[in-house]
């Protein structure tokens, strides 16, 4: 809790005291008690008090950790998932940011302002990829909010000794060497018919889409001659797909784009 709050102002001090210091029910009368130096109660304020032990759920923490930080700072939801993929397994951590975040190709065809560079937004992307590649279309019906689905996963995979770091990390570095070499930075972006040509920023349901989409049939890319060309064609064809460009719009829920685009992106995307 410490390290998610700056301080506590009470009165001179500006800290807390330490609540190991007492039992319980002194705590309880000194909260009460106008006259200590943290008034804990006032008749404007109320607080609610979590109470995690060192022998508590390892998950019962994390969540906490993420609550904490997602109501009582300015740091954005990727950054308090990077921290807690840190605390829970920080050699995964390191395999993303080295492996996968930083690679070259990925930098290339992900153009981001640098207020969602700031953000992590970057390593949001990634995470996205990982947990949407090999995803069964039947659980992503599920999803009610992704960024709940986005901190189970990065939990789910932190404390998975299993979790295919090889298997992830060919279909993201071959993906994106493919759309480095064919589109670059057009690869997200939006084609226009009429003029032909791609313009504005980064869009995340071109990322579903295409990136996924390519992804889920990596072994099938990598088997073509020349995939060049044919992923460049799609990715320009793909503006022209009502069944794509009717569920992207302005309005459209994230989880119900999520559930279109990808199976989408998946038979699209298909050589």
């Amino acid at each position: 809790m410490a390290g998610c709050v700056n301080r506590w102002s009470c009165g001179k001090r500006s800290y807390c005291p330490s609540w190991k210091i007492a039992p319980s029910a002194t705590l309880h009368r000194q909260a009460l008690s106008s006259t200590y130096p943290c008034n804990w109660i006032s008749s404007a304020h109320a607080f609610d008090i979590e109470i995690i032990l060192k022998e508590s759920d390892p998950s019962t923490k994390y969540e906490l950790f993420e609550r904490l930080n997602t109501g009582g700072s300015i740091a954005s939801d990727q950054e308090v998932r990077n921290c807690v993929l840190v605390w829970i397994n920080e050699d995964l951590f390191d395999w993303t940011k080295n492996n996968l975040t930083d690679a070259q190709a990925f930098k290339d065809c992900v153009q981001l302002p640098h207020r969602l560079e700031d953000q992590q937004y970057r390593s949001e992307l990634v995470l996205r990829f990982i947990s949407f590649y090999k995803a069964d279309l039947q659980e992503l019906r599920k999803i009610k909010d992704i960024g709940e689905f986005l901190n189970d996963y990065n939990r789910t995979i932190a404390q998975d000794r299993h979790f295919d770091r090889h298997g992830h990390e060919r279909a993201f570095t071959e993906t994106f060497s493919l759309l480095s070499s064919s589109v670059g930075q057009n690869a997200f972006r939006k084609f226009n018919v009429a003029k032909g040509s791609f313009g504005g920023p980064f869009l995340i349901s071109a990322f579903e889409a295409v990136a996924l989409g390519i992804a889920f049939n990596i072994d099938s890319w990598l088997s073509e001659e020349q995939p060049g060309p044919k992923i460049e064609a799609l990715v320009k064809g793909l503006w022209g797909q009502s069944d794509f460009t009717d569920y992207i719009g302005i309005g459209v829920p994230t989880r119900d784009r999520i559930r279109r685009s990808l199976p989408f992106g998946r038979e699209f995307f298909r050589p």
